[in-house]
């Protein structure tokens, strides 16, 4: 034990000893197949050895294959062995010199959360503590998976649930002495269905009128998909984004879009009325073309068919040439569902052969 029998503090352990002298320092010596002795090594000691250099140590204790000791500081440090966690520095790797046992921090998650599926959260752990030191690094495992998917030096994190659910939330903390603790908490996300919506433009016109409609469809869980009903019969006329459609008849349509996410949550939009697909100003009962001018329509006309024009204004004038009558109901709005406007002729209006009939109606020439 040499001359120097200042010892304050003496402790034998299973195959090894340690102690303090008056004077602070700190001493081991014996078995160190699990670097109990602190120095650094797995080498035994025969004689005691000074660990460190640091002389601000007041007591000792040995375990079998490990050892403890206190500093003036009242701060403790362990060495050696740690299979089972013995040394009480938040793991179970040995350590081969003294190292400071650091109380644990305190997380603290913040929670419970809730939010909506698709909508950002916010965790927060601001809260959390450490009585000697500060914390370095926040850790968030957000499922509880066994992943820490977030590591930051901020205590705050945003996430956004792309599913509804109770999910359990796990943060981590570590402080500036490397001491780890966890704490766990929830988040509840709501279900977030889908919300229909469109517009279409032009939403009148005379046919054939092609409609393009732009989706602005919102909400649910991606990816979105679309069916489209143009004229809300119950048939899906498209599953595009952004359709297109061409209204060949004339006639008031609602159209309908259904729009479903990917839990099959779905919404539908129908607005009623929507589009207004006009006559062509000019058109012969029974045919399907679209006469752009009176003249024409009449030239295209056989015996006895009937005219019926828009309550509009025509250019070019009229000429009756044709060996075969025809009717003319003018004066019509747009669906031909009124006649309560006049149908203008800008110019001559000539008879050198046939007859027109104007049945009903207000036909001006001018």
């Amino acid at each position: 034990m040499g001359s120097d029998n200042k010892w304050v503090s003496v402790s034998a352990g299973g195959y090894h000893s340690i102690g303090v002298k008056s004077d602070g320092s700190l001493w081991a010596w014996g078995n160190n197949l699990y670097s109990q002795l602190g120095d650094g090594t797995t080498v035994n000691r025969l004689a005691p050895t000074k660990i460190e250099s640091d002389d601000k140590w007041i007591s000792v204790s040995a375990g079998y294959d490990h050892s403890l000791a206190l500093k003036s500081s009242g701060t403790l440090w362990t060495y050696g062995d740690n299979f089972f966690g013995q040394l009480g520095e938040g793991s179970t790797s040995s350590m081969i010199s003294p190292t400071r046992v650091d109380n644990p921090p305190d997380p603290r998650t913040g929670g419970p959360y809730t939010g909506t599926e698709g909508v950002e959260i916010t965790l927060d752990g601001s809260g959390s503590e450490d009585v000697e030191g500060v914390i370095v690094n926040y850790e968030w495992d957000i499922d509880n998976d066994g992943t820490y998917e977030y590591s930051s030096l901020s205590p705050t994190q945003s996430h956004t649930y792309t599913q509804d659910g109770v999910y359990t939330i796990i943060l981590r903390v570590t402080d500036s002495i490397g001491v780890k603790a966890v704490a766990s908490t929830s988040a509840t996300i709501a279900n977030n269905p889908p919300t229909a919506d469109f517009t279409g433009a032009p939403a009148s016109g005379d046919v054939p009128l092609t409609v393009d409609f732009t989706n602005n469809s919102s909400g649910g869980d991606p990816a979105l998909s679309y069916e489209w009903d143009f004229d809300n019969n119950g048939s899906v006329d498209s599953t595009l984004t952004d359709p297109s459609a061409v209204y060949t008849g004339p006639g008031m349509y609602a159209v309908k879009l259904t729009t479903t996410d990917s839990d099959n949550d779905t919404n539908t939009l129908t607005r009623v009325n929507y589009i207004t697909a006009c006559f062509s100003p000019v058109n012969i009962v029974g045919d399907s073309t679209a006469y752009s001018s009176l003249q024409t329509a009449y030239e295209a006309a056989i015996d006895d068919d009937t005219i019926e024009v828009r309550s509009t204004s025509f250019s070019g004038g009229l000429s009756i040439n044709r060996n075969i009558t025809v009717t003319v109901d003018g004066s019509y709005d747009c669906l031909h569902s009124s006649q309560s406007g006049e149908t203008t002729i800008n110019g001559d209006m000539s008879v050198s052969d046939g007859a027109v009939v104007i049945q009903s109606g207000t036909l001006k020439v001018q």
